[in-house]
């Protein structure tokens, strides 16, 4: 019976149907007190519920009474990098992600299955990644890449710390390579493939690197649109941006869509990837209107971004554009609420060089009344034409 109910709550917990988990897991562990498996199922269902202080609580019995797993530990780093992303205080949750990273550490030391190893080093990359430790970071990407899972993952997530440094050469080569390996898993799928076979493919859910159901299309338009951002950056190549632009476009069907009998976590899933696909398109055509001098058309666009899913990218960038419009109210409103947003501090250099302008300017415009005053009608005649 205790066997039967373990069973029942790991089932239960694969359909994410956590409340229903837990009391299989209770009863498991009533019945068998000292098992370190049921133990740690109990401790996964509290985590699914984000009960996390039980889960640790649990997670850590289960270790003491096998502590030869590194499962185990894998879970309980997992917990606290989960703890860690409910915490609004920057360095209360640092300290919990390096908790993380330790724990991922000790796994790593008592894995011996190599696939193991590898999504070990992923994770533990991830967590120095948002830690900004981008060195740290490499190592455990490059690590987990050597031993094979997830690799379009790797290279995605490369790219995406090179782009935090601004080192836009890397980041380009890291997205080429993370492209390659996505085409690579669709051929190997779809050797002699049928367009329309094709475009399932891209839009069927696969299991990634966070075990979640992720169609492979989701991956591909992030490649291009981080693309689009690093050929506009890097050599203010507009033209070249603006066609990887149009193709995340013209493919958003990759992303796929729910199944009629989706659960209520799955519908929210997939709403947030649409969500950040779409805000993240809208940004990075108007950051490329904004290189490409083209004001008006830039400002709607990082707006409508926005409108969809505040980040600190697109408010950092929407804060630059209208420091260059000379909406220094908006600009400093749009800092503060980059700054809010960005508890990782990836931003924050960047929006602390907009500040010190927008303080600079506005020193200028107090030793001058009559520039001030043709700033208040700009802002005046703005309002009036939107």
């Amino acid at each position: 019976m205790s066997s039967a109910n373990e069973q029942l709550a790991r089932v239960k917990r694969v359909q994410s149907k956590f409340i229903d988990a837990l009391k299989f897991a209770e009863k498991a562990v009533a019945l068998d007190p000292f098992s370190a498996s049921k133990i740690r199922e109990l401790g996964l269902a509290h985590f699914g519920l984000a009960n996390y202080d039980q889960a640790e609580q649990q997670l850590r019995r289960s270790f003491a009474l096998d502590p030869s797993n590194p499962m185990t530990l894998r879970y309980i780093g997992f917990m606290l990098f989960a703890r860690g992303e409910e915490l609004t205080n920057r360095e209360d949750r640092r300290s919990e992600w390096r908790k993380g990273i330790e724990t991922l550490g000790q796994a790593i030391d008592l894995a011996e299955d190599v696939s193991a190893r590898g999504e070990l080093h992923f994770w533990s990359a991830r967590a120095h990644g948002a830690l900004m430790e981008y060195d740290s970071a490499k190592k455990r990407y490059q690590m987990a890449r050597a031993l094979g899972p997830f690799p379009s993952e790797c290279y995605l997530c490369l790219g995406e710390n090179d782009i935090q440094q601004d080192l836009f050469e890397w980041a380009e080569r890291h997205l080429r390579d993370a492209l390659q390996e996505i085409l690579k898993a669709k051929r190997a799928a779809l050797p002699k493939a049928r367009p329309d076979s094709s475009t399932n493919w891209w839009r069927t859910p696969q299991k990634p690197a966070d075990g979640s159901d992720v169609p492979p299309g989701y991956f591909l338009l992030r490649v291009c649109l981080l693309l689009a951002l690093v050929v506009a950056e890097r050599g203010r190549d507009v033209a070249r941006a603006r066609r990887k632009l149009g193709f995340v476009h013209r493919h958003l069907k990759f992303l796929g869509k729910p199944q009629p009998t989706a659960e209520r976590d799955e519908l929210r899933d997939f709403e947030n990837r649409r969500l950040e696909i779409a805000a993240r398109y809208e940004d990075y055509l108007g950051w490329n209107c904004h290189l490409d001098n083209q004001p008006r058309q830039a400002r709607e666009h990082v707006e409508a971004s926005v409108k969809m899913r505040a980040e600190p990218e697109n408010l950092h960038h929407l804060a630059r554009i209208y420091l260059d419009q000379s909406l220094m109210d908006r600009a400093q409103d749009c800092c503060r609420r980059a700054r809010e947003a960005d508890i990782e501090g990836v931003y924050s250099a960047r929006i602390a060089k907009i500040e010190a302008e927008v303080n600079r300017r506005r020193n200028a415009d107090a030793e001058s009344p009559r520039a001030a005053v043709e700033g208040d009608l700009q802002e005046i005649s703005d309002a009036g034409n939107r």
